[in-house]
């Protein structure tokens, strides 16, 4: 992982994913999308523009806690994703909204039935001023043979505020299949109204032993609003102290820059990780303003 000071160059914000192009890669693979705002209405967070190609699924925006904090929620309308297929994920959140991000389940990707496709997985988000964001996803599943090249590229407005986490299995290890896959390649990238704030990812193969005998690797970014040293700091003690305590787990957090908290989690299998992660997050929602979460992710 690397951090990048807030100071330095002024890049432009992540920019939704450009448009499917016509042509035999398309006609070949699916390539789906989902593009959608939530902007402040009424008082509440609400869905004012959507985009929808399948395999992305459908959305639905709920608050299902009535503590004024939507919740959009990622269907997975088919069973996975081939070699070769790409799904594009942009979200825009306005000002003042709070929302959380969601899946309906883990992201599973198959072989590539030619041996060498890789699946692209592409998600833009984009937080405007004064909101509070989660994107907390389900974990990333990768099936034997699979190839993925996975980006993501959040940018935040300085007075917002932002929890996101991406988790990747080892694979169908009840089946055998501990880092059989082909190959995997994924970025995270989170700026600050366009300025480079960190800077995150990895390249592994299949095969080996990465996650020293652990199932799920989950990496978590608060970005604090305006935040202090201070702030941060004390955030970071709290998750360490969390994950300590966290039974099945191995997992710690630090300030690689202001404002910017990341904890590293290696769970022992999905439940002991995702008890591990809702812990972790209501941290993080306490440090946001945000309501404690009623239900886990799991």
């Amino acid at each position: 992982m690397s951090a990048v000071a807030p100071d330095q160059e002024r890049t432009a914000p992540p920019a939704p994913p450009a448009a499917i192009p016509d042509g035999p890669t398309a006609r070949a693979h699916r390539h789906g999308r989902l593009a959608a705002t939530i902007e402040r209405r009424r008082g509440r967070g609400a869905l004012t523009a959507q985009e929808i190609a399948f395999p992305a699924g459908t959305v639905r925006l709920t608050e299902p806690d009535g503590d004024g904090v939507v919740e959009l929620q990622q269907t997975a309308p088919s069973g996975g994703l081939l070699g070769g297929d790409r799904l594009e994920v942009a979200v825009r959140v306005g000002r003042d909204v709070q929302a959380s991000l969601v899946t309906q389940g883990a992201t599973r990707v198959y072989r590539p039935a030619d041996g060498r496709s890789p699946t692209e997985l592409r998600t833009s988000l984009a937080v405007a001023g004064g909101a509070r964001v989660e994107w907390v996803p389900h974990h990333l599943l990768l099936y034997r043979g699979a190839h993925v090249h996975q980006r993501t590229a959040i940018d935040v407005a300085p007075d917002a505020g932002l929890l996101a986490w991406e988790a990747l299995s080892a694979g169908r290890t009840a089946r055998g299949e501990r880092f059989a896959w082909a190959g995997l390649d994924t970025r995270l990238r989170i700026t600050r109204a366009g300025r480079p704030l960190l800077a995150d990812g990895a390249v592994l193969e299949g095969g080996g032993e990465p996650f020293d005998g652990a199932d799920l690797c989950a990496t978590v970014v608060a970005v604090l609003p305006h935040a202090g040293a201070g702030a941060a700091d004390g955030l970071a003690n709290a998750l360490h102290d969390v994950l300590t305590a966290a039974g099945g787990v191995l997992g710690s957090a630090s300030v690689p820059v202001p404002g910017c908290v990341v904890a590293r989690v290696l769970g022992r299998d999905a439940p002991a990780t995702y008890r591990a992660l809702h812990g972790v997050r209501e941290g993080i929602r306490a440090a946001l303003g945000l309501p404690r979460p009623s239900r886990p992710i799991a």
